[in-house]
């Protein structure tokens, strides 16, 4: 049997992963603050989704308190 190769995680997974747990906060918990389901976080999470929609980032930054240019580019809040 063939394992598959983990797929490398996109930058804006990887920060919206770190930033959550940082956050100290569960998959579900995130997911019902940002009004989308854990199933769709999870594969934002797991880079399976690519290319979330513009107000599921703003859901996200706005459930991990902050700005959307955190997750996007990763730049420093000014």
């Amino acid at each position: 049997m063939r394992r598959m190769a983990k797929t490398p995680l996109s930058p804006f997974a990887a920060r919206l992963q770190k930033l959550r747990e940082s956050a100290g906060i569960s998959q579900q918990s995130l997911a019902t603050s940002a009004k989308i389901s854990i199933s769709s976080l999870a594969q934002i999470e797991q880079g399976k989704r690519a290319d979330p929609r513009l107000s599921t980032i703003l859901g996200l930054a706005r459930a991990l308190g902050v700005k959307p240019s955190k997750l996007i580019d990763g730049l420093a809040e000014v």
